[in-house]
């Protein structure tokens, strides 16, 4: 995907975009601040709030994140509070206790 065509009225209104797959918060380089970075360049568009992974995902971690994720959103919870309450109660359970799971989501943008 050739992200330098993303443009700002592409995006308008929009108020948040999750990117649920592995290393979309990062650039070529491998981090956020990359110019090429998908959730930099979304945020620059004009989107309120991006949620993006910052490394390689473990795909059944992910599906219980975003379940529980969109649930808090439905609640009422900004998409920061809502991703840390839902990479909280998951980070309890014995195969989920290492950051490599429960701290490969983030939120940029403006929460």
């Amino acid at each position: 995907m050739d992200v330098s065509r993303i443009r700002a009225r592409d995006f308008s209104g929009l108020k948040l975009a999750v990117l649920s797959a592995c290393y979309t918060a990062n650039g070529s380089a491998g981090v956020f601040d990359d110019q090429d970075s998908l959730a930099r360049l979304l945020v620059g568009a004009g989107v309120s709030e991006v949620v993006a992974s910052r490394w390689a995902v473990n795909s059944r971690y992910t599906t219980d994140l975003m379940e529980q994720f969109y649930a808090q959103l439905l609640s009422g919870k900004s998409a920061s509070v809502g991703l840390w309450e839902a990479a909280h109660k998951p980070r309890n359970r014995r195969e989920y206790s290492h950051p490599f799971y429960w701290a490969s989501f983030s939120a940029f943008g403006k929460s």
